[in-house]
């Protein structure tokens, strides 16, 4: 899809999605108001916080696309320079954990994006050694799909990379395509690894957010839109949205995390845009006074008013995208 200016695609709103927002909310008013907070907590340096918020505000930037003004295209720039430097040492993290490999994914992909592989060396072989394998007892499409788009850029952009690396690259986006098709339940959704015990003989439970993300992933493995998996777990979260809970599951913690992920998946993979109807209110209505938007009361990542508040922008934009 041709991808539009935020201006743009602000432009062509119709009232109807800003309507049941609260009062004086609009997509552009939310999207300004919250690049204002986010500009008011960049470090120096050029980070937020640490890598996890870091990164994930970057990727929201990118979703945001081209209607960045140059105010917020100089955030992004420090925060990558930031980003890159820190990748030249290694995995942003302590070597082990979902959480590490999540934010080192989520920063090669961007870093790579907009600047190449080089000096990554590290990074990208840490990485290359945790891509989901042919093996592996579990898939968790989260972790996964993250790992996947990182793969699929330095695919695109890296043509600093030996040969030996763009195979194992090449190979581990045969190998998790093949992997997700096989994870994938009969009735198209995903489930979310360790979301909670399964009884013997039953089948895991589908789950919203792991959904949305396998179709991410399956997309960045270079499935399109009409191949019968993304097809299938497309009808699956489409029959079973809703802008306010996270299907299958039953607290709220990851409820943003969906919100972005479903919004991605649906925009990008087409058809009917009812689904941003009735989601953008909701985003409207928790953005707080500062411009910011906060999580469920419960510590942790996705918690955090950084990670929230690039969470509500990333769904934001992809919402503005629909058609």
């Amino acid at each position: 899809m041709r991808r539009r200016t935020l201006l743009g695609m602000l432009a062509a709103t119709p009232v109807a999605l800003v309507l049941g927002c609260r009062r004086g909310w609009g997509p552009e008013q939310g999207v300004t108001g919250g690049l204002r907070w986010l500009a008011s907590q960049q470090g120096a340096e050029g980070a937020w916080s640490g890598p996890d918020q870091t990164a994930r505000v970057v990727e929201a930037l990118d979703h945001l696309g081209a209607g960045l003004a140059p105010e917020g295209v100089a955030m992004q720039e420090r925060a990558l320079t930031w980003l890159a430097a820190a990748l030249a040492a290694g995995p942003l993290g302590d070597d082990t954990g979902d959480d590490t490999l999540s934010t080192t994914a989520i920063a090669l992909h961007t870093v790579v994006h907009h600047r190449g592989p080089e000096g990554l060396d590290r990074a990208v072989s840490w990485l290359l050694e945790r891509c989901p394998g042919a093996s592996d007892p579990a898939l968790d499409p989260v972790v996964a799909r993250r790992v996947l788009e990182a793969v699929q850029v330095l695919i695109q952009h890296g043509t600093g990379l030996d040969a030996e690396r763009t195979a194992r690259l090449l190979e581990a986006q045969v190998t998790g395509r093949a992997r997700f098709e096989q994870a994938q339940a009969r009735d198209g959704g995903f489930a979310l690894v360790g979301a909670a015990p399964v009884p013997e003989g039953a089948a895991p439970v589908a789950d919203g957010e792991a959904t949305a993300d396998g179709i991410l992933a399956l997309l960045a493995c270079g499935a399109g839109g009409a191949d019968p998996a993304v097809a299938s777990a497309v009808e699956w979260l489409r029959a079973h949205h809703s802008p306010d809970r996270v299907p299958g599951a039953a607290g709220a913690e990851r409820l943003w995390a969906y919100r972005a992920a479903a919004a991605q998946a649906l925009s990008r993979t087409g058809g009917s845009g009812d689904w941003s109807a009735a989601l953008l209110p909701q985003v409207g209505a928790a953005q707080q006074p500062d411009g910011s938007w906060v999580g469920a009361a419960t510590p942790g990542l996705l918690d955090d008013p950084l990670v929230v508040t690039a969470l509500a922008l990333s769904t934001v934009a992809w919402a503005l995208r629909v058609g």
